[in-house]
């Protein structure tokens, strides 16, 4: 059993008049706090492998959708990941997808999001 991320983030709805301004304070509001998401991306790429990193600020939204009645909706996009493998042939870089569901309440995005059990090994081979 996991534990979800719960964020609450202070939404900027001063200049969101209409649904598409709402939608990038939405995207403005995530990348600005990027990093209170990284345990989920940590969890995400967990391959019980130390050298395998979340690279940090590189979050890109994509697409935001907003439920027609603006009680919340998801955030859509990618990360980057950062694999040091100790020679310089063999470091590499990943793209991940994310879908960040969240709800609106009151001016303030609220996002609680099952993070992923601990990648364990199958021990079969035993």
């Amino acid at each position: 059993m996991t534990d979800p991320l719960t964020i609450s983030l202070k939404l900027s709805t001063d200049d969101a008049d209409d649904i598409k301004s709402l939608k990038k304070a939405v995207k403005r509001a995530i990348l600005k706090s990027q990093q209170d998401f990284h345990p989920l991306f940590e969890r995400l790429i967990d391959m019980g492998d130390a050298r395998m990193t979340v690279m940090g600020e590189s979050l890109y939204i994509g697409d935001c959708h907003i439920n027609a009645d603006l009680s919340g909706g998801e955030a859509s996009g990618e990360f980057n990941s950062d694999f040091y493998a100790g020679c310089k042939d063999m470091n590499s870089t990943g793209d991940h997808e994310v879908t960040l569901p969240f709800t609106i309440d009151d001016e303030t995005l609220y996002f609680e999001i099952e993070i992923p059990p601990r990648w364990v090994p199958d021990d079969h081979m035993g």
